[in-house]
């Protein structure tokens, strides 16, 4: 269930207060990031500590306290 038109209704239903919908939107939008992330960390130097969840979870933490 990733496709485009899914995320759509998950996200719509996320709309309309279905807090089943929000939650899987959630666990496929940190999924996504997370992917990105390891991505992107293979880039990096290898003796740095920042991990692809840590830095998921920053991204996270900042985009609540917003």
């Amino acid at each position: 269930m990733n496709k485009p038109s899914d995320m759509a209704a998950l996200l719509h239903r996320a709309r309309e207060n279905d807090r089943e919908a929000s939650e899987r939107m959630f666990e496929l939008v940190q999924q996504e990031l997370h992917g990105l992330a390891e991505v992107m960390m293979r880039a990096e130097r290898g003796n740095h500590t920042l991990q692809p969840t840590a830095l998921v979870n920053e991204g996270r933490c900042c985009v609540d306290c917003c």
